[in-house]
């Protein structure tokens, strides 16, 4: 059991660090902006990834690094909905954005991923971007990490939040239904 010191430390930490330990971020104050389009390399393929070549489909945009605890416990919720295959039956496409480390490091977790407790023995399959020097944190308004993003088909921003705990799957899930009911 968590004492209020235990969460203070934490709390601190979280916003030194620039990361997000609860859903903090407004998630109805980018809903119905275009989203910004981008151009960033995908690490694990070398090719580059357009959000114009998602056009008609939703998609779910996660930004993360793997320096970030919340960052790492998504990624078990972000591969089991890029492997869901009604989901891509009904048009979603997964993407993450990876918005602090470089390509190199990126591929050295992504390897190191599989041998950790919390993967379940899971690779990551979907596409990790390389958003570093790049301004599509600051053009999505990402203030921590994991964002999430769900962009409908109509290329705006259907909903948008950060952090991660244990109701975000059903939160996005949720979302992401909205979306391809449209």
């Amino acid at each position: 059991m968590m004492n209020l010191r235990t969460v203070a430390i934490g709390a601190s930490l979280a916003a030194i660090l620039g990361v997000s330990p609860a859903r903090s971020q407004d998630p109805e104050a980018a809903v119905a902006k275009t989203a910004p389009a981008f151009s960033l390399e995908n690490a694990l393929t070398g090719q580059s990834v357009t959000l114009n070549a998602f056009a008609g489909k939703v998609v779910l945009l996660k930004f993360w690094r793997w320096g970030c605890p919340y960052s790492r416990a998504a990624i078990a919720y972000t591969e089991k909905t890029h492997r869901n295959a009604a989901y891509a039956a009904r048009g979603l496409s997964v993407i993450s954005i990876n918005t602090k480390e470089s390509k190199e490091d990126i591929l050295k977790f992504r390897d190191r991923w599989a041998a950790m407790p919390e993967s379940n023995a899971t690779l990551i399959s979907y596409p990790i971007l390389v958003g570093t020097g790049s301004s599509a944190g600051r053009d999505y308004d990402i203030k921590g990490v994991p964002t999430f993003v769900v962009v409908g088909r109509d290329g705006t921003i259907a909903w948008q939040d950060s952090g991660y705990d244990d109701t975000v799957d059903a939160v996005v899930n949720a979302e992401i239904e909205k979306a391809l009911a449209k």
